[in-house]
């Protein structure tokens, strides 16, 4: 019996780059208590240049799970950076035009999860160990991304009168 030859499949890779929002920035300086409105410097969170990444199948993450614990989630700004990657990611590479989206896929490796604000129980294929894979809903996904990441930007004016 001769056996039969696959297909040779080319699977590439890339490694995302993007500068790490500072250490010294606190889940307070994104999400205050109270909002300010005369506050004047939102703390920016650095994301990679989106454009270099539009045709990617699948998006690996190591989530940083350190302080995680199940009861009180995580309020971590690293951690908030790289589920904010990971989404603008897949919306760049999933949504050719409004009317034709591919399919691309999350995979999270950690104990701790990805936030579901941001990535939705409905969208998890499966669940492994510490490995978890997402198909999400690109729609829902570009809408979460056009909205402000931390509420200390809801009260950002809008531009100078006069």
């Amino acid at each position: 019996m001769r056996k039969q030859q696959l297909p040779v499949q080319v699977v590439s890779t890339a490694h995302v780059r993007f500068d790490r929002v500072s250490k010294k920035r606190k889940w307070e300086d994104f999400f205050p208590f109270r909002i300010d409105e005369n506050q004047q410097n939102c703390p920016e969170i650095p994301m990679p240049a989106l454009e270099k990444y539009q045709d990617l199948d699948v998006v690996v993450a190591k989530l940083p799970c350190k302080g995680w614990s199940g009861k009180s989630g995580m309020r971590d700004v690293f951690m908030l950076q790289v589920n904010l990657v990971v989404a603008n990611i897949l919306v760049e590479s999933g949504w050719v035009t409004p009317e034709v989206k591919r399919a691309v896929y999350a995979v999270f490796v950690g104990s701790c999860g990805p936030m579901q604000e941001i990535f939705r129980c409905e969208d998890l294929l499966r669940k492994v160990e510490d490995h978890r894979v997402y198909k999400p809903e690109l729609r829902r996904l570009k809408q979460t991304m056009l909205m402000p990441p931390a509420s200390c930007q809801l009260a950002q004016p809008y531009g100078e009168t006069g």
